[in-house]
């Protein structure tokens, strides 16, 4: 729909509603009593509906104000909190568990699954990717590494810090990497929100365990005379 159809559309509705206002016995009786008054009391109300009607138009903004106030506040609280979850979720290459790689798409699987545990509704939950680190990798080599992207839409602060919480603590195995945040365009107070998990894994040693012995020189033994 144009912005044009929408014009249309507005006054199509407005032209109803006055008309069944017009047609209204109630509204027709009030315009008479109001028609009747003297010009002063006329005036006198005329005013008290215009202020009314500017208390209206200033408390509205001031609503929005408020609340957005809050989601800020609520927002700064939280902020602390988070980073701490970066933090302690970040890898760090002297410390960072270096395990086998496994089933990646298992892996995958069951952090999809996960998320079915944090009562999110469908349009919430975009889904969970699967991407290999090149340049902005953490890894060191010979150490590789594999991130999981979870994707989320509308989350409140609330959501978004349980679910960092819980990914943490419940997959040993991954590391969180990334939080990316952005606030929806269409809900006010509430974000998409990226996770990102990484695993760190040495490479097979399949390919060593398969080395052609047969090359090698056998050691020589000397015995003492």
């Amino acid at each position: 729909m144009n912005l044009d159809d929408l014009k249309d559309q507005l006054l199509e509705q407005w032209e109803r509603l006055r008309n069944r206002i017009l047609d209204d016995p109630t509204f027709n009786s009030i315009r008479e009593r109001f028609e009747t008054l003297p010009s002063t009391s006329q005036k006198a109300i005329i005013a008290s509906f215009l202020l009314l009607f500017i208390l209206i138009v200033i408390y509205i903004p001031f609503g929005y104000f408020q609340s957005a106030k809050v989601y800020q506040e609520k927002y700064t609280s939280y902020r602390s909190t988070i980073r701490e979850l970066l933090r302690v979720g970040k890898a760090d290459n002297s410390r960072a568990l270096y395990t086998q790689k496994g089933n990646l798409e298992l892996l995958k699987s069951r952090l999809s699954s996960s998320l079915n545990n944090f009562n999110l509704m469908g349009d919430q939950i975009v889904g969970v990717e699967l991407s290999s680190e090149t340049k902005s990798s953490l890894a060191r080599p010979p150490v590789q590494e594999e991130v999981f992207i979870l994707k989320l839409k509308k989350l409140n602060l609330d959501q978004i810090l349980q679910i960092g919480s819980d990914l943490v603590k419940n997959f040993n195995d991954l590391k969180m990497t990334g939080l990316n945040i952005a606030a929806d365009k269409e809900k006010a107070g509430y974000f998409n929100t990226e996770y990102r998990l990484s695993k760190f894994y040495l490479p097979d040693s399949e390919a060593n365990d398969g080395e052609d012995n047969s090359n090698k020189k056998p050691k020589r033994k000397f015995q003492r005379k």
